[in-house]
């Protein structure tokens, strides 16, 4: 297996074989991006607090089971990784009701902590359905502040 990194910024797999489970390649891919932000703390390059990573958890008990970034500032990004998602069925439905859950949740700093959505395969005819969902989404009287 080896990692591509491309010139838009999206982090790729290839395997040489496939057959492993699709949650382990998931696994992978969610770990990579955390090992990202981790990297992000030992950069020596000066940035603005906001940008600055002071902590990462992976696998939070939280309602985004993703990844979450605490930044020097102290606003947080909720990150839910997805290697692969089509805008339908139960995992589809499962990640917007843990971002709801997230957003409604009592730590959730509304206007400063971030909901992330990271994809690593996009499809472009996915791309206006994501959009669509999420404004359809925040219109709900449950994500309002």
């Amino acid at each position: 297996m080896f990692w591509n990194f491309t010139y838009k910024g999206f982090l790729r797999f290839s395997a040489h074989a496939r057959g492993g489970p699709t949650t382990q390649s998931g696994i992978l891919y969610q770990n990579s991006i955390a090992a990202l932000f981790l990297g992000r703390m030992l950069d020596p390059v000066s940035r603005p607090a906001r940008y600055r990573v002071a902590e990462v958890r992976v696998e939070a008990p939280i309602h985004v089971d993703g990844i979450v970034v605490i930044f020097e500032d102290g606003h947080t990004a909720y990150i839910q990784a997805k290697e692969n998602i089509e805008p339908r069925g139960e995992v589809w439905e499962k990640l917007w009701k843990s971002l709801q859950a997230q957003f409604n949740s009592l730590e959730f700093k509304r206007r400063h902590d971030r909901l992330v959505l990271h994809l690593g395969v996009i499809r472009q005819q996915y791309v206006d359905d994501l959009r669509k969902e999420w404004d359809r989404r925040l219109r709900l009287a449950s994500w309002s502040p």
